[in-house]
């Protein structure tokens, strides 16, 4: 009877098994193959070289810069193999898991995946009988990109969760989750120890066809002996006119002040300040910031693009994750979140000052999390403390003290901290920050004292009716009681909205983010490009030094080369032409600005002045366009006109900066506004990091005339944009889009994302997108390590393929522990929620990276995982919890959109992990990329404790529903009266 009741719960385990068997033991193999392509076919090494390699002791033999070359090679393939396999794998998991859904199919995808599976052996051991035939690209294109076209791993666990789920009950299914994990971890251990014995002894094609013929098992039990899920979903029905400008508008600026009581003066004055020195701060180092690194570590263009990537990626953390956490959940105060900025700034740049290595800037980025709301804050708060229609006045102001203090800024960093000090101590213009911080700080605590001190006042003595009618004439703001009731109000409708309406409304939400967008890419796309240009100006015309020092410069070898000296010449003409560009660059915007915004302000006309700086920047681009071909006649200082002073007459990005902020205020809350303006740099961070990684790359490649074609042709987009579809702050009438009504690719890829922005009954969206965020982070640290992990092994302890697969059993051995006692335990017998035990996983992962770190042995890497036995509980954990969010209708595009969100967190970890950690530390700190994942799980575990926090505080109010209502329906008769 038992038997019998053993064998009707077993459903996928055996397709598991093989599946994931085959999997380990290829996995090692593949690794060795890729040293022995590189090494043979790649570098054209001899045998005795690459064997040398391949058994760890190339240290020995004094081939270490053998090796490095061969690393190289097989990072450079890793950067766009895993980008292009994980964007494959994302369409492809997108398409089919929205079937799945559609029509409650499980197993056709878990036989596509593993049919795919071993298309890819095939194709490996064709790669192995053509060894000196077929290069390392062959291998990278049959190994993943070839798996990818048929979901690889993803698609397949993807289908086995979504299968697990159907076919049980939500409070077994954390356990569930964590038994498949277990089997999978079991057998990845096996198969990586057989694999590393076995390897030597048989060769590359035996343990290929061994896996090829426990695939075939696996896809012969898929087929003939799984059955399908026996929940059965129902189909989806888803059916003025404009005046001259004249000198009034100026002065109509500068009497801003006059229309304010003293009170109101004196805070626009204080938040002036505090902008006044971030933006010097900002500046500051943004100016001098690579001419630092590329006199401190050699750096060339590539590199520092590569650093900015990680900086912006930090930075996309920061606002998608601190802005909500601060104003949805915290409730902070826009002086908080400033404050919280500039302690976070101190900390960077002392870590920047302390840690005098490549490694420290990246530790220093990396927790730089919250450094970029300072202006965000800024800006929020500024427009808060003027009527609507003194916005872009006030944003006038705004820039002008932006633009003086970039001004000073220049001048105090190129000139008074950077040039004395630049063969000295190049890091001291940081302490200038940690300075200037320090005193913002002291006056962003000082205006939220004054701040809460007149709250309880102001609040005083207004009734609800009141609130209302002022609130609907625009004469003061509601009490915050009177606010929350008209907003739940307003979240009713919403949630009344049809999907073709919410559509809408969100068509009507974008404006000119594209336009923006656009323009600050196209920028980054030419920048790296336009700084090199005045590297090879101030060096080839300026200073008049030949071909071969000024290469040397641009490529960061002048050290090599003993061409330092040269360099800092090279570096002083750049610095002295700053000097005296950036005031005037600076200056002229800002009397444009101080026209336009108050012309603006009256007639409430945006749109002109936002295209006028595309024009500008057009035009500069054009005219630096004409410097290259007139490179050895034209000096540095044509190129910095062209580049700078001309589309500074235009207003430059000021101008932009301004009148868009005044156009969003125009159509935004005040309550909504913070969010409202974090959305421009979120869609940027987002972007940015691409761009800035492909830009340098790319001019390395095309040259600076393709580069700038590439760019005109996007500021040209935006003008068009913003010329044709962009409307001046009023209402947007858009065309209604056809709904595709068949069963088709798109209509289910749209079915998929939906998910996102509907709100259902059985469904936590919140917890969904959040968990969704989760995912990325955990996929991203995931895929970066495991990647590059050994890579560091074999370049920092010479472990083989075998020590590997040893280190690795004995990984999934503890993992089999951890799942098999910890679960049961923490669920059963602790009664611990999901979100505790991915507590417990972070904080215990966050220990074995300081472990590896710390304990730079081989003995600490089995340490490390010793103490590492709770990670493996973590993910089935966040497994369960994102399918308990949705409803069981959902549940395949719930995971298909984690796997895509993982995908996506895979191609971005090839570009951070190889291109911009490991590449650039393996020789003096090769366990540096294990400092980003303890940073990354930091923030998960904030991230974990807001969802805590959010469902305690929803579980608390839910006693307060009829008091609710009851004060919603005396407001809603105070508003009909």
């Amino acid at each position: 009877m038992k038997i019998r009741l053993i064998l009707n719960a077993i459903t996928i385990e055996p397709l598991l098994i093989c599946y994931v068997a085959a999997r380990a033991m290829c996995d090692p193999t593949l690794k060795n193959l890729e040293l022995d392509k590189a090494c043979f076919v790649k570098a054209n090494y001899n045998g005795t070289v690459c064997n040398t390699i391949t058994n760890g002791t190339f240290e020995q033999r004094n081939f270490t810069k053998e090796n490095n070359a061969i690393q190289l090679h097989i990072t450079n393939m890793h950067s766009w193999q895993v980008s292009a396999s994980s964007m494959i794998t994302m369409f492809v998991v997108l398409l089919l898991g929205t079937l799945s859904d559609h029509y409650k199919v499980r197993k056709p995808f878990l036989i596509f995946s593993v049919a795919g599976q071993l298309v890819e052996f095939s194709g490996c051991i064709l790669c192995v009988t053509y060894m000196d035939e077929c290069p390392l690209e062959v291998l990278g294109i049959a190994q993943e990109i070839v798996l990818s076209l048929f979901g690889g791993e993803k698609l397949f666990l993807a289908a086995i969760f979504a299968y697990l789920t159907d076919i049980t009950l939500e409070e077994n299914r954390t356990l569930r989750i964590a038994i498949i994990q277990g089997i999978y971890n079991i057998c990845f251990g096996i198969g990586h120890f057989f694999t590393g014995t076995l390897l030597s002894q048989l060769g590359y094609t035996i343990i290929l066809i061994i896996g090829s013929v426990l695939t075939t098992l696996g896809l012969a039990y898929g087929i003939f002996f799984v059955k399908e899920s026996s929940i059965i979903s129902k189909e989806n029905v888803d059916k003025d006119a404009i005046t001259r400008l004249t000198g009034k508008e100026f002065l109509e600026t500068l009497k801003l002040f006059s229309k304010y009581p003293k009170s109101q003066n004196f805070k626009i004055i204080e938040i002036l300040i505090v902008l006044a020195i971030a933006s010097t701060i900002s500046n500051g180092e943004l100016s001098v910031m690579f001419l630092f690194t590329e006199t401190a570590y050699s750096w060339t263009i590539r590199e520092y693009t590569y650093f900015f990537t990680i900086t912006t990626t930090i930075n996309t953390l920061g606002l998608t994750c601190a802005v909500p956490l601060f104003t949805e959940v915290l409730k902070l105060h826009d002086l908080l979140i400033i404050a919280a900025a500039f302690i976070n700034r101190i900390v960077v740049n002392i870590v920047y000052v302390t840690v005098r290595t490549p490694m420290g800037l990246y530790i220093g980025c990396s927790i730089a999390i919250l450094r970029i709301l300072t202006l965000v804050g800024i800006r929020s708060q500024l427009t808060k403390y003027v009527h609507q229609f003194d916005v872009c006045k006030v944003l006038a102001l705004y820039t002008v003290v932006d633009s003086c203090s970039e001004a000073f800024a220049s001048a105090l960093y190129n000139k008074g901290i950077y040039g004395p000090t630049q063969s000295t101590f190049p890091h001291a213009f940081f302490l200038a920050g940690i300075g200037l911080s320090t005193i913002g700080i002291l006056i962003v605590l000082v205006m939220y004292y004054m701040v809460k001190k007149s709250q309880t006042k102001d609040e005083k003595g207004t009734s609800a009716f009141e609130a209302v009618q002022c609130y609907r004439f625009g004469k003061m703001e509601p009490n915050k009681e009177t606010q929350e009731k008209l907003e739940g109000k307003t979240i009713q409708c919403l949630k009344k909205m049809n999907l073709k309406e919410r559509f809408l409304l969100i068509k009507k939400v974008i404006t000119i983010e594209p336009l923006v967008c656009l323009l600050v890419l196209a920028r980054i796309m030419s920048g790296p490009a336009l700084t090199n240009l005045q590297f090879e100006k101030a060096c080839k015309v300026n200073a008049k030094y030949n071909d071969t020092v000024c290469d040397a410069i641009v490529s960061g070898t002048y050290r090599q080369k003993n061409f330092t000296e040269e360099n800092n010449v090279v570096q002083s003409y750049i610095t002295g032409m700053r000097s005296w560009e950036v005031p005037l660059s600076s200056v002229l915007p800002v009397i444009i600005i101080l026209f336009v915004g108050a012309y603006s302000d009256r007639h409430k006309i945006r749109k002109p002045f936002m295209l006028m700086p595309l024009i500008g920047d057009m035009v500069g681009l054009i005219g630096s366009a004409i410097n290259v071909w007139y490179m050895y006649e034209w000096p540095l200082e044509i190129l910095i006109i062209s580049d700078k002073v001309i589309p500074s007459i235009f207003g430059s990005e000021k101008m932009i900066t301004t009148i868009g902020y005044a156009y969003i205020a125009d159509i935004s809350t005040k309550e909504m506004r913070l969010i409202r303006l974090t959305t421009i740099p979120i869609a940027l961070t987002v972007l940015t990091p691409i761009f800035q990684a492909v830009s340098g790359i790319l001019f390395r490649k095309v040259g600076y005339f393709a580069i700038f074609a590439i760019s005109l042709c996007m500021f040209i987009m935006a003008f068009t944009y913003g010329l044709c579809v962009v409307k001046e702050s009023v209402k947007m009438k858009r065309k209604k889009k056809e709904l595709i009504k068949d069963v088709c690719n798109i209509q289910h890829v749209t079915d998929t994302f939906k998910l996102l922005v509907q709100k259902k009954e059985n469904m936590d969206r919140t917890n969904f997108l959040t968990l969704l965020l989760i995912f990325f982070l955990h996929g991203m640290v995931f895929s970066g390590e495991q990647s590059t992990f050994f890579l560091f092994v074999q370049q920092a302890y010479q472990w083989t393929v075998v020590e590997y697969s040893y280190f690795t059993t004995a990984n999934t051995v503890l993992k089999f522990i951890a799942l098999s006692v910890a679960v049961p335990i923490f669920v059963k017998v602790f009664k611990l929620r999901d979100l505790t035990i991915m507590l417990i996983a972070y904080l215990d992962s966050i220990l074995a990276s300081i472990i590896f770190v710390t304990v730079q042995l081989p003995v600490g890497l089995y340490i490390g995982r010793a103490c590492s036995i709770l990670i493996a509980t973590g993910l089935p954990a966040s497994r369960s919890l994102v399918t308990k969010v949705v409803s069981s209708e959902d549940v395949a595009k719930a995971i298909s959109l984690s796997t895509i969100i993982q995908a996506i967190a895979a191609a971005v970890a090839a570009q951070i992990y190889h291109r911009g950690i490991y590449e650039h530390t393996r020789k003096s700190f090769p366990q540096a990329f294990l400092l980003l994942g303890v940073g990354i799980h930091i923030l998960e575990i904030f991230i974990i404790l807001g969802m805590y926090w959010r469902e305690r505080h929803n579980q608390q109010h839910v006693g307060n529903t009829t008091t609710d209502v009851v004060l919603e329906a005396q407001i809603t008769e105070e508003i009909h009266l």
